[in-house]
C-alpha cells in the first residue's frame, strides 16, 4: 500500500502541479472577492480532479494490468486513490481556511461559526462528488466516467450558488442549529466510506 501511495504522488508531482498551482491561484483571487464562491469552491473540487487523472494515467500506462503479477490486490487500487484524494482535500481545505481566515480578520467580519461553517460546507460539496463520481469511474473507466464527474461539478456548483442565497450571512456561510454542523460533517464522512466500498464491488467485477 504504501509503494501505490509513493507512485501516485511520484505522478502527482510530475503532472498534476499545474492543477495545484491553479487552484491556489484561484484562492488568491478569492482574497479580493467578497461575493463570488465560485473561488472557494473551485479549487476543492478541482482537488477531487487529481485522483481521476491518476487513474487515466494508470489505464493509458496500463499499468492496472502490469500491476496483476505485483503483491497489490484490487482493493489496495481502489483504496489508495481515496486516499490521494482525502490527503488532497484536506490540504485544500486547510489552504482555503487559511485564506479566509486572513481574509476575514482583516476584515474585521471573521466568526468562528462563518469560518467553520465555509469549511463544512466545502468539505461536503467535494465530497458528494467524489463519493458520486469515482463509483462511476471504477465500473465505466475514466473515459466515460470523466462524463458523469464533468457534470456533478456543474451540478454542485449551480447548488453552491443557490446556498450562498439561502445561508449568506455577510457574504459568508452559515447553518442555523449548532448540531447542523457535526451532522453535515458526519454524513460526508458516510458517503465517502459508501462510497469507497461501493467502487470496490465495482472494480472487482471489472475486466481489466
Amino acid at each position: 500500500m504504501k509503494g501505490l501511495l509513493l507512485k501516485d504522488l511520484y505522478l502527482l508531482n510530475k503532472y498534476c502541479r499545474s492543477y495545484l498551482l491553479i487552484a491556489v491561484a484561484f484562492l488568491g483571487v478569492s482574497l479580493f472577492s467578497d461575493q463570488n464562491m465560485f473561488f472557494l469552491v473551485y479549487p476543492c473540487l478541482f482537488a477531487n480532479l487529481i485522483p481521476v487523472t491518476l487513474l487515466a494515467y494508470d489505464e493509458r500506462s496500463q499499468w492496472e494490468k502490469f500491476c496483476g503479477t505485483l503483491p497489490y490486490t484490487r482493493a489496495q487500487l481502489v483504496s489508495v486513490k481515496y486516499l490521494i484524494g482525502l490527503i488532497l482535500q484536506a490540504g485544500m481545505l486547510l489552504l482555503t481556511g487559511a485564506v479566509q481566515a486572513y481574509r476575514m480578520i482583516h476584515a474585521g467580519t471573521f466568526q468562528w461559526q462563518a469560518w467553520g461553517t465555509l469549511l463544512v460546507m466545502l468539505f461536503f460539496m467535494s465530497g458528494l462528488v467524489t463519493s458520486l463520481a469515482l463509483p462511476l469511474i471504477f465500473k465505466l473507466g475514466t473515459e466515460k466516467g470523466r462524463i458523469a464527474y464533468y457534470i456533478m461539478v456543474g451540478a454542485v456548483c449551480g447548488v453552491s450558488v443557490a446556498g450562498v442565497t439561502i445561508f449568506k450571512s455577510e457574504g459568508v456561510l452559515f447553518l442555523r442549529s449548532a448540531l447542523a454542523l457535526p451532522l453535515l460533517f458526519a454524513v460526508t464522512l458516510v458517503m465517502y466510506v459508501v462510497s469507497w466500498r461501493v467502487s470496490l464491488i465495482f472494480y472487482e467485477k471489472r475486466e481489466i
